[in-house]
């Protein structure tokens, strides 16, 4: 495999090492924080972008993930829930992994998959969806609370230039937004982390 990296400064990252008893005894005992290479080259495809993560929100459901009994366990898949209308499958982040289902942050880098649909270097922007912990595959162990996460390309969304990725004034949630307005342009979004309106 080659080992030539993007060329990035060294990060930081969040990781799950194991998982916890309960979700008191995960955020004591299950999170080191390491430092974090720019991903791999060779681990890069097409369809990836690599965000420069600014901003992350960490919900229950994370910390739920940290014990190992968020719906499911490691490489286990249910048909519980399912019908054949509508399979569901569950699964749990393999360990270790990085925690935060979404994020916002700057693109760092991008594949021609990208590049195809409008998204560009230094473009700032949301990322949520079928991607990082609670997903499949290898963008699993790629969650927010790092300098650097890699997720597919119909994960991200482009942030608005008039909102910033956090401020302590006037914060406010994607999900309340949606709600008051119902819906946004599909090419834009606002990050689910807490964020900030200009008026």
């Amino acid at each position: 495999m080659d080992m030539k990296r993007l060329p990035l400064p060294t990060g930081m990252h969040a990781v799950i090492t194991k998982y916890g008893m309960n979700q008191q005894d995960a955020l004591e005992n299950s999170i080191t924080l390491e430092e974090q290479p720019p991903p791999l080259l060779s681990e890069l495809e097409e369809g990836d972008i690599v965000v420069a993560v600014k901003a992350c929100e960490v919900v229950w459901t994370d910390t739920v993930m940290m014990t190992g009994q968020y719906q499911h366990q490691a490489k286990a898949t249910s048909t519980l829930f399912s019908t054949p209308a509508q399979p569901f499958t569950l699964v749990v982040a393999q360990l270790p992994y990085s925690p935060g289902m979404t994020y916002s942050g700057t693109v760092v880098w991008l594949g021609g998959e990208a590049e195809k649909v409008g998204i560009r270097l230094g473009q700032s922007v949301a990322v949520a969806g079928n991607t990082g912990p609670r997903s499949l595959g290898r963008h699993q162990r790629w969650g927010g609370c790092a300098s650097y996460a890699v997720c597919p390309v119909e994960a991200v969304r482009i942030v608005p230039q008039a909102l910033h990725f956090w401020s302590p004034a006037d914060r406010i949630s994607f999900t309340m937004l949606l709600h008051r307005n119902g819906h946004l342009p599909s090419k834009h979004a606002l990050p689910m982390a807490m964020i900030q309106r200009d008026f």
